[in-house]
């Protein structure tokens, strides 16, 4: 009757370690590892789209995120495994070859028969019952750490995203300028020659002349420290993207329009309130302060540990022992209360800290939002006013033009028209392409720049 029992028990035993370790292998199976690589051989032809999915891929500075989620997954695998009790299987064999210790056996039993040898086997399960509840805590708080690294994640990635569009749309804005300054080195090479004709025809002085060389040369200069700009800008784009800078890139101007400027401040708010990674990890942080204060409160909860073993004594004279141990035990540590009072204040206090903070944060994104708004509806004003000021400079410069060819306007008066219109078209292209940077990080201050969001 003993050993039915007995092996019942063993198998219950049995039973249940399995269904745990099969419990707790679906939890850490439920974190698997998810892989998204994309390689990229091809750089020519990189528009906005291509340059961030290539910057999602390959930017130093997210790989370390992706790491980061990592750890943080791993943190919450080693937090399932204290769900696991602990099994405990061991085997002990005695074999007394000497007659001192046969003697020393014998003496100890009243047949005074000799034991020569002893087999003892132990299977047995210990669960710390009252340390359950603390390590559902725990597993709960490294969950919400594990969401606050993704949602960090997230926000790396839309500060790359918009670091990378920046420096594209920079990139834009100086080859515009560079095309423009080769434009105005082939009109002022043009109002040299016509100079030159002019004053070899006895219709000019060499000052008009001598006084455009000058301008010529000044615009080449120009034209040397915008490419050299160029060149660093590229070298900047391929860091945020993570390529090699050795790595040759063709850059094409290709990006699509967003009226997301065309909603109201009210819209934007609520879709900030709503989107912000950041906001959300205030969020996370205030579950963090209240499961952390709940794991002070379950300090004061006595330790219980109950065990379960089964032992079977297989003696020498053929006798078996089968025996079932069942015990609870229970300890509490008097001394730590006030540790424990102590505890429970300071993560009180830290939850009004955190709440604090979340109000902070709802208000600042409200703010954000709007000094953003202003500053996307300030370039996309300036845009008209470049473009007038282009047309503007575009005639002024034709009329003067038409003088100089025929001796009623001065070289100076050319040059400076000439130069108006350059730095005019230089404006508008800083304007128009300022204006879609700063659609970008309205994006950005919504929260809606990355993938996911």
């Amino acid at each position: 009757m003993v050993n039915l029992m007995s092996k019942r028990l063993i198998k219950n035993i049995i039973l249940i370690s399995l269904l745990t370790i099969t419990f707790n292998s679906f939890i850490l199976f439920s974190f698997a590892e998810e892989t998204n690589v994309i390689e990229f051989n091809q750089y020519s032809n990189v528009d906005l789209k291509k340059a961030i999915d290539i910057a999602l891929n390959q930017n130093r500075t997210l790989l370390q995120e992706y790491e980061d989620n990592k750890i943080y997954k791993l943190k919450v695998k080693t937090e399932v495994t204290n769900f696991l009790p602990v099994f405990q299987a061991s085997n002990d064999y005695k074999y007394n070859s000497n007659v001192n210790r046969r003697l020393l056996y014998s003496s100890l039993s009243p047949s005074r028969s000799i034991i020569r040898s002893q087999n003892e086997t132990v299977v047995g399960v210990s669960q710390p019952i009252s340390d359950l509840y603390k390590t559902s805590l725990n597993y709960r708080i490294a969950k919400e750490n594990y969401n606050v690294s993704m949602l960090n994640t997230t926000l790396q990635k839309e500060t790359v995203i918009d670091d990378v569009s920046g420096l594209y749309f920079d990139i834009l804005k100086q080859i515009r300028t560079i095309k423009y300054n080769k434009e105005n080195v082939l009109s002022l090479e043009g109002y040299y020659k016509i100079a030159k004709d002019r004053f070899d025809h006895g219709e000019a002085l060499a000052s008009d002349y001598l006084k455009i060389q000058v301008e010529v040369d000044n615009a080449k200069h120009d034209l040397y420290v915008e490419e050299n700009k160029l060149q660093l800008l590229l070298t900047k784009f391929k860091n945020a993207l993570g390529v090699d800078l050795e790595q040759d890139i063709n850059i094409v101007e290709n990006f699509k329009e967003d009226d997301i400027a065309s909603k109201s401040l009210e819209e934007l708010g609520l879709i900030a309130l709503e989107n912000r990674p950041d906001l959300k990890q205030q969020e996370r942080n205030v579950t963090i302060a209240r499961l952390n204060k709940k794991l002070s409160w379950a300090e004061y909860i006595p330790s219980v540990n109950f065990s379960v073993s089964y032992v079977h004594d297989y003696g020498s004279n053929f006798s078996v022992k089968d025996n079932v141990l069942l015990w609870v035990s229970a300890s509490y540590d008097f001394w730590k209360w006030n540790q424990r009072y102590y505890g429970v204040k300071q993560q009180k206090s830290e939850i009004t800290k955190t709440e604090l903070a979340l109000k902070d944060y709802e208000n600042q994104i409200i703010i954000d939002v709007q000094d953003q708004l202003n500053t996307v509806n300030e370039a996309k004003n300036l845009i008209d006013v470049s473009r007038n000021t282009v047309k503007y400079s575009e005639e002024s410069l034709r009329i003067t033009k038409n003088r100089f060819e025929v001796g009623l306007a001065l070289a100076i008066d050319l040059l400076n028209d000439q130069s108006n219109l350059l730095n005019s078209q230089v404006q508008l292209a800083s304007s128009e392409l300022d204006y879609q940077k700063s659609l970008v990080t309205l994006k950005k201050t919504l929260g809606i720049l990355a993938p996911e969001q």
